[in-house]
């Protein structure tokens, strides 16, 4: 028996990913999944021990998008923006702390 879409009355064809409702093909929405500053540090750190040669591609790669509901893929729009900043915040936070060092370096010697 096939499922009917969470949405409307058509045959669903595919689950959402996050919340795993049935959804058809009119409701689906694709989008990259949300992926934490932490798994993509431990990811890269990992494939540069073990593969360094495939860190270029693994970074270049736009990778698979996932089907998504449309309250779900407003979520995960969400939690991938908070992801981006915080990077943008941490790459800030580095960027002034080298900043200054340089700056007392060549101040102070």
């Amino acid at each position: 028996m096939p499922q009917t879409c969470a949405y409307c009355a058509g045959d669903a064809v595919e689950q959402c990913s996050m919340c795993a409702k049935p959804i058809c093909s009119d409701h689906t929405q694709r989008a990259l999944p949300y992926l934490a500053l932490g798994e993509m540090v431990r990811t890269i750190w990992q494939t540069l021990w073990k593969a360094p040669g495939t860190l270029g591609s693994m970074l270049a790669d736009p990778g698979e998008e996932e089907p998504f509901c449309p309250e779900c893929l407003r979520l995960n729009s969400e939690r991938r923006v908070q992801e981006q900043r915080k990077f943008f915040y941490i790459a800030l936070g580095g960027l002034v702390i080298c900043a200054a060092v340089i700056y007392l370096l060549i101040r102070f010697l």
